[in-house]
């Protein structure tokens, strides 16, 4: 059995509350936006990654996401 040690996915720059988009593969030229909830640290493919649990704003629903996909959206300062 292969020992996973290392984790997947960025995560520091993430915090519960931020507002988030990312794209679907499905729907490549589309962003999707999102509150995120919380986080958990899961195994995929002998390693851990990162999900975050995401309220999706359009779909009034949760959704577990890769958090490496996730792009935080940022306070716009003039």
């Amino acid at each position: 059995m292969m020992k996973t040690t290392k984790i997947f996915g960025k995560k520091s720059n993430l915090k519960v509350g931020d507002l988030v988009w990312w794209t679907d593969i499905k729907e490549i030229g589309r962003k999707k936006f999102g509150i995120i909830q919380n986080f958990k640290k899961i195994t995929k493919g002998g390693r851990f990654v990162w999900v975050a649990h995401v309220y999706h704003v359009e779909r009034d629903e949760y959704e577990d996401i890769l958090a490496a996909v996730l792009h935080k959206i940022r306070k716009k300062t003039s």
